[in-house]
């Protein structure tokens, strides 16, 4: 408490208060009860700090991260139990009971319930005159009543005045029987949130009465728990007006509840109805709007849920804008309105706005937590119609049309081939006609904005711009240069006079790294196939990485790997001793910026002084060796949960997973039994589950809408289901015959899940149905094919291959003699059937020997070979497709344990590695397996292996003893071995499509990076150059 931690001192009180009911409790011992009451003091004054200190917090210090943390008023209801279970363990004339009265007095004050916190404290007062902290806070509450400011906001102002006419509601009916029952249902009638009286009561399931709105923020703050009793509600988090109290409460009460009403709808509404112009506007603090611009958002932060259901009851427009270093508001922000708005089971937002009017903020706020302004709006000034001015930008406007329409045909071409084209395009919104002038330049303005990276400072100039001409004008040369964008030579602004300076700065900086040269530059350079060649080159380059360095923080072998799939940044690592930490893969530490400073200026010195002397001249590989050391970083791990920590595991983490939608929320899973959500900022576990086995596997699925569960395969042999909304189990997946080790959701289906389990069995489950989707089996594989079948099959491979890598020269440059070749007929003998299958074949087989077919299904005979003989397959492979169904679930994908289980990222196929030395390739939609033999899967694992898959679905990564193969996921070629990074065995890898990078984690500790060789980074440069230097498209 003196340190100003008020969450340990939670936590440490109630460890304690723990021991102390497992050591006997309370009953008969008034030591132990005294000492029972002083730990409650302890933890009440701990409960009242803490809601304090987040009352004070400012809206700007979660503007650029967010805070999750527990509502103030339960914090303060949480205090004031403790209080009153304190005194009533206290006899009187306790020397600890004036420290109770004043617990009890804070928490009351902390409710706004100021009445009863002065009775408490003169209660204090009676048993201790001299007690100064109980003088000063009754002195304090009485001059906040006096003056009429106690609280915070002007709903606090509002209950200290209803509770001063209570009060003299009852003095004046103080002789009264009617006025003293009237009274006392009206303290019933109130909200224990608030404190008010009810209005839009709901109730719960477990029989409590909040207001509505109340309620609505309550649940903003913490999972679906009652606010008073914390039982988990399942019903969701929209409750239905208790109809038969609402009207009790407008008729006993008219003139309160029509109070009440005036002031929801006064908060609820962001705007008037009319939207007058200086109508204050709720702030959303993220980047700049475009007037037309289309943006879809995911509303998750508690301040802003409030502000999108206030939003949606009044005029469902708010403002978008961006603060500066100082968190201070920028100088211009546009006006949104929320066309579509879909609530989310977990309390979420999915949102689609549009941009409107252009205003500048001329007085700021800050309300329930996030800020308002009042806007003054702008608009360009219009030119005199007929003046020459006009006809300049009717001239400029069909100028600027025409280039718009070009690059859109060229945008167009590529959107069928290249992700994030088609998003981009649906950003733009519907095109205004050149009539309207304005308006038609912030849709170009959005259009280049889109193709131009770090296109905020852009925005920010066309939004001050006050002249349509001027803007026209930025945007023809802006187009005109895009339009070139063909080869590196090309993308250089030119500054003209006609184009304002800021503009062009911010062009000239942003044009060499604009989306644009890199789509039409690949495009152009040398077609569909160069590009998927250089890009597969580079893939297929990978090495350890000389240039970046994980520095690990810990001491036990790195047993999970996770990376955010928002920003493709943060890497989530678990360790065998209990730690978790989080590394930042693009910003280095720090410390080793610094570092590397020292050795970027070290390392230039010695490559000055090598090439200095002629002697050394010769050795350049010394030189190449010192400038190469020049560019080495280290990121160090941003967050750490060490075994020490609260809260922390107690045994090796063996699952880690992100959050899909944001890296606020974070879930671990360990050999403790134990599944943990964990705050990121706070680093505090927001819900927990205890299973019954150790966990192995953990995943959410990144595709989900409808649901937010977490998957766990633990030793139970069943699967378990977690919802983080509720903080229960929803069903299990029962199936299995031993612990499950590995799990995946499907990237297109976020109902389907696959699980991998000790018995070798592969399942794939829609987790809304009784029973397995599907069971995979080994033996259940594509048709066997003549020699007919096998050159038609080889005829559609080299077609399928010829349209992912382009022309058929390139083709045959890129791949040489190592061309992959049609899938050799299976083998027969190279597995075995399981015993229970082969038991039922050798049956069959016996049947078949010796004649008796009355209980032969058609198809089995000898006939029914011979026709699978004539179809091209074989009899074995005949007799292994029919078998009965009743021992389909004993049917296996392994031999062995399956140890890890991933999906191909566009949907198509699953794969499955096991203990048997195999990686099988399976079809996703017709459940077959593919016979992809890949040499050399060496797996002798005794816990989960996670596999990686490239972003473009062709290489897997298997961690395979101390070495990572890769896989080509179609032909089963093995590309490369990346090894010499490790010295034991590799227990992960996560693939990294945003930096092409490879991380890979190991017994030893040791997180490694593999990044494509140098050669293939200038070879890929080179590659968009496409032609010589002296060629373009000008010349003749």
């Amino acid at each position: 408490m003196q340190e100003e931690k008020f969450e340990k001192a939670v936590n440490a009180a109630s460890d304690l208060l723990r021991q102390s009911a497992i050591a006997g409790g309370t009953a008969g011992d008034p030591v132990a009860a005294q000492r029972h009451a002083v730990l409650l003091l302890a933890r009440s004054a701990a409960y009242s700090a803490l809601s304090e200190r987040l009352r004070s917090v400012p809206a700007s210090q979660s503007e650029r991260r967010a805070i999750f943390a527990p509502d103030p008023t339960q914090l303060a209801a949480l205090g004031l139990k403790d209080a009153d279970a304190a005194l009533a363990l206290l006899p009187a004339g306790a020397p600890d009971a004036p420290q109770a009265h004043l617990c009890r007095g804070r928490a009351l004050a902390l409710l706004e319930r100021y009445r009863e916190a002065e009775a408490a404290y003169t209660a204090g007062l009676a048993e201790q005159p001299t007690h100064e902290q109980l003088q000063q806070g009754l002195q304090q509450l009485r001059a906040a009543l006096a003056d009429g400011q106690a609280g915070s906001g002007r709903v606090v102002g509002e209950v200290s005045g209803q509770t001063a006419g209570v009060d003299g509601a009852r003095e004046q009916a103080a002789g009264g029987q009617a006025a003293r029952r009237l009274q006392e249902v009206s303290d019933d009638a109130e909200c224990t949130l608030c404190m008010r009286l009810f209005y839009d009561p709901v109730t719960t399931p477990c029989g409590h009465t909040f207001c509505k709105p109340c309620f609505a923020r309550a649940l903003d703050h913490s999972i679906s728990r009652c606010p008073m009793c914390r039982t988990v509600l399942h019903t969701g988090r929209e409750l239905t007006v208790t109809v038969a109290l609402k009207n009790l409460l407008e008729k006993s009460f008219p003139e309160e509840y029509a109070a009440r009403r005036q002031e929801e709808l006064e908060a609820a509404a962001a705007a008037p109805a009319g939207g007058a112009s200086d109508a204050p506007l709720p702030m959303f603090v993220m980047s700049l709007l475009l007037p037309g611009e289309c943006m879809a958002l995911n509303i998750f932060e508690p301040r802003y849920r409030l502000m999108i259901r206030r939003c949606m009851e009044g005029n469902r427009r708010f403002a978008m804008g961006t603060v500066d270093r100082q968190h201070q508001l920028g100088q211009v922000a546009c006006e949104a309105e929320i066309v579509e708005c879909q609530p989310l089971p977990d309390g979420r937002f999915y949102i689609e706005i549009v941009g409107r009017r252009r205003f500048h903020p001329t007085e700021t706020w800050e309300q329930d937590g996030y800020r308002v302004a009042r806007p003054t709006f702008i608009a360009d000034e219009p030119p005199a119609e007929g003046s020459e001015e006009a006809q300049r930008l009717q001239e400029a406007a069909a100028e600027v049309g025409q280039l718009a329409d070009g690059l859109l045909e060229r945008l167009r071409s590529l959107s069928q081939s290249r992700r994030g084209i088609a998003e981009l395009l649906s950003r733009l919104g519907t095109k205004p006609e050149p009539s309207s002038p304005e308006a038609f330049s912030f849709w170009v303005a959005n259009l280049v904005c889109s193709c131009l990276a770090g296109e905020g400072e852009l925005k920010c100039n066309f939004l001050s711009t006050r002249s349509t001409l001027e803007r026209l004008d930025s945007q023809r040369q802006l187009l005109q240069q895009l339009g070139n964008v063909q080869q590196p030579g090309c993308t250089v602004m030119k500054k003209q006079p006609s184009v304002p300076a800021a503009l062009c700065t911010v062009a000239a900086a942003n044009m060499q790294g604009s989306r644009l040269s890199l789509i039409f530059g690949r495009q152009e350079a040398g077609g569909r196939g160069a590009a998927n060649r250089l890009s597969r080159e580079r893939l297929q380059s990978l090495e350890f990485s000389h240039s970046k360095v994980i520095r690990s923080v810990h001491t036990g072998g790195v047993f999970c790997m996770d990376l955010d799939a928002g920003e493709q940044r943060y890497l989530l690592a678990g360790a065998a001793d209990a730690s978790i930490a989080v590394y930042d893969t693009q910003q280095p530490s720090p410390a080793a910026a610094q570092q590397q400073q020292e050795q970027a200026r070290e390392a230039a010195s010695t490559a000055a002084a090598l090439t200095s002397n002629a002697v050394y001249l010769r050795d350049s590989a010394q030189v190449a060796a010192a400038r190469g050391n020049a560019k080495h970083t280290e990121h160090a791990a941003v967050l750490t949960i060490t075994k020490q920590s609260p809260q922390a595991h107690k045994f090796s983490v063996s699952a880690v997973a992100w959050y899909p939608v944001d890296s606020g929320l974070f879930v671990s899973g360990g050999y403790d039994n134990e599944v943990k959500v964990w705050d990121t900022n706070s680093l505090q576990v927001v819900c927990h589950f205890e299973l019954a086995a150790r966990v192995h596997a953990a995943a959410m699925s990144a595709c989900a809408t409808s649901h937010c569960l977490v998957a766990v395969g633990s030793g139970d042999t069943q699967v378990q289901l977690c919802d983080i909304v509720s903080g229960g189990f929803t069903h299990s997946l029962a199936g299995h015959r031993a612990a499950v080790w590995a799990l995946a959701w499907s990237p297109c289906n976020e109902w389907q899940l696959a699980t991998g389990s000790c018995d070798g069995q592969l399942r794939l489950w829609d987790i809304r149905r009784a029973g397995p989707l599907h069971i995979f089996d080994q033996h259940d594989t594509q048709e066997q094919r003549a020699a007919g079948g096998q050159a038609a099959a080889a005829q559609q491979q080299q077609q399928q291959q010829g349209e992912a890598e382009g022309e058929d020269e390139m083709e045959q440059d890129f791949w040489g003699a190592d061309a992959p070749q049609p899938l050799p007929p299976r083998e027969q003998d190279d597995q075995q059937l399981p015993p229970v299958q082969q038991a039922v074949a050798d049956v069959m087989q016996r049947q078949r020997s010796g004649g008796s077919g009355g209980g032969r299904r058609p198809g089995r005979g000898s006939s029914g070979r011979a026709a699978a003989a004539a179809a091209g397959g074989s009899a074995a492979g005949s007799e292994r497709m029919f078998l009965p169904e009743r021992v389909t679930k004993y049917s296996t994908a392994h031999t062995g344990s399956i140890t890890g289980v991933v999906p191909t990222p566009d949907g198509l196929h699953w794969l499955s590695a096991g203990t048997d030395d195999r990686v099988r390739l399976w079809d996703a939609a017709t459940y077959k397996h593919r016979l992809v033999h890949y040499p050399g899967a060496f797996n002798r694992a005794s816990r989960a292996r996670q596999l990686a898959v490239s972003d473009d679905s062709s290489t897997l990564f298997h961690p395979s003893g101390s070495v990572v193969q890769m896989f080509d996921v179609q032909s089963g070629r093995l590309v490369r071995t990346l090894g010499g990074g490790h010295f034991d065995t590799i227990n992960c890898c996560k693939w990294n499509p945003a930096a092409e990078e490879l991380y890979s984690g190991s017994s030893d500790s040791n997180i490694v990076v593999w990044s494509p060789a140098q050669e293939a980074v200038t070879a890929e440069r080179d590659g968009w150059q496409g032609r010589d230097s002296d060629g373009d498209d000008w010349s003749d």
